[in-house]
């Protein structure tokens, strides 16, 4: 029996460039269980501090 789950995280670092860097970083690893594990990152640009 399979239970599928979601899970979504938003980190904010202080500046686009360092969460390029972050993403670029663990891109690089493959996944554990390609067969169980769907992973996607993306970088969004900086966010209003007002927001």
């Amino acid at each position: 029996m399979w239970i599928l789950w979601h899970s979504f995280m938003n980190v904010e670092y202080p500046s686009e460039t360092l969460a390029n860097i972050v993403e670029t970083t663990l891109a690089v690893d493959p996944e554990l269980q390609p067969g169980k594990v769907h992973r996607e990152m993306s970088v969004q640009g900086v966010r209003d501090q007002f927001e």
